[in-house]
């Protein structure tokens, strides 16, 4: 199973290389060779800490309205770090420690999830909401059935989510069908950690939750733009609606588990994206070549974040960074 996972992901470096061999890489490099490299990286690096920035607080008006006090560097050097084990280990590891670090500062694990349940849900609505605004966009590249498809399909998730944190009646049926799945000496003790979960996401006040949503479109927001700047200093003449639509679209075909850091799958999209607005595929690739240098800062702030603060998971007292 595991080799076949790999195997997938290699799609994605086979996509890269035949693209590799179809653009013209010289007229690529005299974009980069034009532009200014260094407020080019200086603008990355901003993007990055700016997000982690905008996340944490996020993170910390969730935990806040549990009554759950951490200090804000610490979640910030948490959530950094777990941006850093998502991005190279998987499962999405970084979500699942930072669950953990919260559960070692005394709270139980349903407690724990709340916030990073409602913060994973707020992301993956908003992607799904602009995938849905890429159809439209698209609408010559797709059939009618397949918008309205896509319509019925985003309205039943998004029903689900409603129905499952607010009813008990279905509370209750998943926990039941969670049992025919969980050995029985765990029972109990999932049992306990739903309940807490669930009562925890329904004592979430509105006012919070509606400030989690601002925070999550204004930081995915901020981050796009600073991408578009980066778009119009390399010369990508594009307007700043279109690189969040295409971003949005990006982001839901990298979920998929067919590449490496998006390597291949995203410059593929990007390339038909920006086809579809006269812009050549080499534009498409330097593009995409940005987008993979931001994620590496990433994964390197989140590297540093992970040193200074170790993530210790286990009750052997056994860390990460070991």
């Amino acid at each position: 199973m595991k080799y076949q996972k790999h195997l997938f992901r290699t799609i994605g470096l086979i996509i890269f290389i035949y693209i590799l061999f179809k653009i013209d890489l010289k007229s690529i490099a005299n974009l980069f060779v034009n532009s200014n490299i260094i407020l080019i990286l200086i603008l990355l690096i901003i993007s990055m800490f700016f997000f982690f920035f905008l996340r944490t607080i996020k993170w910390y008006v969730l935990l806040k309205s549990q009554k759950i006090t951490v200090p804000f560097k610490e979640l910030f050097l948490m959530f950094s770090a777990s941006f850093f084990l998502s991005s190279t280990m998987p499962g999405r590891l970084g979500d699942i420690v930072r669950v953990f670090q919260i559960n070692k500062k005394g709270h139980s694990i349903g407690k724990s999830f709340v916030s990073v349940i409602i913060d994973r849900v707020q992301d993956v609505i908003f992607l799904l909401v602009l995938g849905l605004i890429a159809l439209f966009y698209f609408s010559t590249l797709f059939s009618k059935s397949t918008i309205y498809l896509s319509i019925l399909f985003l309205a039943v998730i998004i029903g689900f989510i409603l129905l499952f944190f607010m009813k008990k009646g279905t509370i209750n049926f998943f926990k039941k069908i969670m049992s025919f799945f969980i050995p029985k000496k765990f029972k109990k003790s999932l049992s306990v950690i739903l309940d807490d979960l669930f009562y925890d996401i329904k004592k979430m006040n509105f006012s919070t939750l509606l400030l989690s949503v601002f925070l999550t479109i204004f930081s995915w927001f901020s981050y796009y733009f600073l991408l578009f700047l980066i778009a119009l200093e390399i010369g990508i003449n594009i307007s700043f609606f279109n690189l969040v639509i295409f971003m949005g679209i990006v982001s839901l075909v990298t979920i998929l588990p067919l590449s490496f850091s998006g390597i291949g799958t995203r410059d593929a999209v990007l390339i038909i994206m920006f086809k579809h607005i006269g812009l050549t595929s080499e534009l498409a690739v330097a593009y995409s070549t940005i987008i993979l240098i931001t994620y590496l800062i990433g994964m390197g702030i989140g590297l540093g974040a992970l040193l200074i603060r170790p993530m210790e998971i286990s009750r052997n007292g056994k860390y990460l960074n070991e």
